[in-house]
């Protein structure tokens, strides 16, 4: 008899580990299409309470996740934080807002580390290319010349699963990081930690208390961290001291009432010891597994950098696997995010929590004077505030490492990439992809700053900033090509373009389709209102005859190779909902890959369409229109069936405004609003000047 092999499971990517970590490059990797499995070793979600402290970094990378609004509603916002002594003086109160120039998020989030995971969990549940295994204890991991091989407990021989690449997110006793012989070089302190939770609000004792507060001791330190449940103190455990009378009721009792004394007994909800380590891995990659989180690199938790940089590391993974994906070197991709997330590891996080450990203990009387000195002149000086604030938020540090890796990854570029149609047609299967409009290179560098994977090319965005002109039919094949070619050639958004009627019958179409892939263009939007443009009387847009417009989709995807083809219409004021609905069914027999109705529409209407196409619709989020729209959040969009959310000028008439107000300023005050400008370093390191230099020196001809 002959024993059949069994192929294990295969992923695009296995994530082990389901904390903050895993579930942000989780959820990072299936919104831009790739097929996840995530592996967990606990039978559910764990909900220990340990990290509660998001920085406004962390919140940038949430929101553009889709995740950060929900976490807001599940917690509390820090807008300043406090070091005290002792004696309960404030020695320094620090205002987050300094920092309202630099981010969208000027505060920390206080919120409990399962909130977030929860709510992750709930979004990667929905998607189609995700599998979350729970009571998955991963035993050991080998490395196969293309991808990872994964055993899980009990596997034996063969392996359990296998994958492409391999994100280790298993915290500081990883299996993965132990089984591929990586060392975990630091220290561990002498010193634990206890942390212990209460329901005794604290702020009602002490004036002025901010949600996150320093205390400092020589002997005696502590830190309050108010969470929505309950307030978190963390306090020094002496060497001498067992774990187990550091945990003893009267023990953590005598400790609360030397914080604040009072006359009934702390209520605790838990009470625990934290060993601190400062370690970061050796490498934190290997072949095709990439180290994040707590396996990558553990710290004191003084200034909540943990929990934070493990997410920061998990973007940057995804980025990545990302540009593996898409073609560029794997080799070099690993290196790439090595590079730039043990920098920050050792030059920023390590560095900084190292720091704070000393402020916070420091026993020498002189030095602790010096300390308090320095608090004093720095929230005297609004710039030297900013500094420090950029760098407890970890902006800072986030900025330094995102440069680092954009670099590594250039480098990585080797191979074709994949045809931009493919990378939106795959994110398009994680949910709703948002597009805003991008109207040059510069907007679109700004665009895939933000995280952005899709953008929009205007044709009305065209004709304002080319030509100056409103959107009347000024623009032609080859101004639109040329504006495409230019945006593409700027960063790697997936950008949909504008291609009016075609400029023609079905012949202009099939030179139309095939100019813009060529330009690069992912998607192309073809309408159906009469050209040229102006519409008729009460702004009622005229459109072709159904067959018309159906005969030039024919022709748009005959003559595409990956070019996704979006059919819009403007009939809905011409011909009604139901006029609407028979062009959109002959669209979409005509072989048209999305459906875009100009107008507004409501949740139902959205649904009917998807329903009686079976295909996802674009909406169009502009100041003008699509108010009802507007009051739907993303989950309700694509239960209606969205597939693609347009922002088409968003991004213009904020500019067009600024430079608006900028060139009033100067003439009636010879100065322009320093609240409107970027800085000029901040414009040179936008459009890749320091990278240039760099590039520079390479090829520079020495004597």
């Amino acid at each position: 008899m002959h024993s059949e092999t069994v192929t294990p499971p295969h992923s695009a990517v296995i994530i082990v580990g389901m904390g903050p970590t895993g579930m942000v490059a989780a959820l990072s990797l299936a919104q831009r299409g790739v097929e996840v499995t995530v592996l967990e070793a606990g039978s559910t979600l764990s909900a220990e309470d340990r990290a509660s402290t998001f920085h406004p970094s962390s919140l940038e990378i949430l929101h553009a996740l889709g995740v950060g609004e929900k976490l807001h509603t599940l917690g509390l916002v820090a807008p300043h934080f406090q070091y005290r002594d002792r004696s309960g003086g404030v020695l320094a109160d620090l205002d987050l807002n300094v920092l309202s120039d630099d981010t969208a998020f000027p505060y920390r989030l206080q919120s409990e580390q399962s909130n977030l995971t929860g709510i992750i969990r709930e979004r990667l549940s929905d998607l189609p290319n995700v599998r979350l295994l729970f009571s998955s204890p991963v035993e050991r991991t080998e490395l196969a010349t293309d991808g990872v091989r994964v055993f899980l407990e009990g596997a034996g021989r063969e392996p359990s699963l296998t994958a492409d690449w391999l994100i280790a997110a298993d915290g500081a006793r990883s299996r993965v990081r132990k089984s591929l012989g990586i060392a975990f070089e630091g220290t561990t302190l002498p010193e634990r930690f206890l942390v212990a939770s209460t329901t005794h609000e604290f702020a009602d004792d002490i004036d002025d208390l901010a949600y996150v507060s320093y205390i400092s001791d020589p002997v005696d330190w502590g830190v309050l961290l108010r969470t929505p449940r309950h307030w978190r103190v963390l306090m020094p455990v002496r060497a001498e001291m067992t774990d187990d009378d550091a945990c003893a009721p009267e023990e953590v009792e005598r400790r609360l009432q030397k914080v604040w004394p009072t006359d009934e007994p702390y209520p605790l909800d838990h009470v625990g010891i934290y060993t601190v380590q400062q370690r970061v891995a050796a490498t934190m990659a290997t072949g095709r597994v990439l180290l994040a989180g707590d396996a990558a690199h553990v710290n004191n938790p003084l200034g909540g950098m943990g929990m934070n940089s493990g997410i920061h590391d998990a973007r940057a993974a995804a980025d990545c696997i990302v540009a593996a994906i898409d073609g560029a070197d794997a080799a070099l991709v690993a290196r790439a995010y090595d590079d730039a997330r043990r920098h920050a590891a050792n030059h920023h996080v390590q560095k900084d929590t190292k720091r704070n450990y000393r402020d916070m203990s420091e026993r020498d009387a002189e030095a602790r004077h010096r300390r308090t000195a320095d608090l004093a002149s720095m929230t005297d000086d609004r710039e030297l505030t900013r500094a420090y604030l950029m760098k407890t938020s970890m902006l800072a540090s986030l900025t330094t490492s995102e440069e680092r890796l954009k670099a590594g990854l250039r480098a990585a570029r080797r191979g074709p990439v994949q045809p931009a149609g493919r990378r939106l047609a795959a994110l398009l299967t994680a949910g709703p992809v948002v597009a805003p409009g991008a109207h040059d290179a510069l907007s679109a560098r700004m665009l895939g700053e933000a995280g952005f994977a899709a953008g929009f090319i205007s044709g009305a965005g065209v004709s304002a900033t080319v030509l100056g002109e409103a959107d009347l039919g000024h623009v032609g094949r080859l101004d639109m090509v040329e504006q495409i070619s230019r945006l593409t050639d700027s960063c790697t958004t997936a950008f949909i373009a504008d291609g009016d009627g075609g400029f023609g019958g079905p012949l202009q179409v099939s030179r139309t389709v095939r100019a813009y892939e060529s330009a690069g263009a992912a998607a192309i939007t073809l309408e159906d209102q009469r050209e040229p443009k102006g519409g008729s009387a009460g702004g009622t847009r005229e459109v072709i005859p159904l067959d018309e417009m159906s005969a030039k989709i024919r022709a748009a995807v005959d003559a595409r190779c990956d070019l996704l083809i979006i059919a819009r219409s403007d009939a809905l004021g011409a011909e009604n909902f139901a006029g609407v609905l028979r062009r959109a069914e002959a669209y979409a027999a005509a072989g048209a890959d999305l459906l875009f109705v100009e107008g507004r529409l409501d949740a139902q209407q959205l649904q009917t369409l998807h329903r009686r196409t079976g295909l996802k619709l674009v909406v169009n989020l502009t100041q003008s229109e699509g108010e009802e729209l507007r009051s739907m959040d993303l989950e309700e969009l694509r239960r209606a069936g969205v597939g693609i959310i347009l922002h088409p000028v968003a991004a213009l008439l904020a500019a067009a405004r600024a430079a608006r107000s900028t060139y009033r300023a100067i003439a009636e005050t010879q100065l322009p609003d320093p609240q409107l400008l970027l800085t000029w370093r901040e414009l040179t390191d936008l459009v890749g000047l320091p990278l240039s230099v760099e590039a520079g020196r390479r090829y520079a001809v020495t004597a």
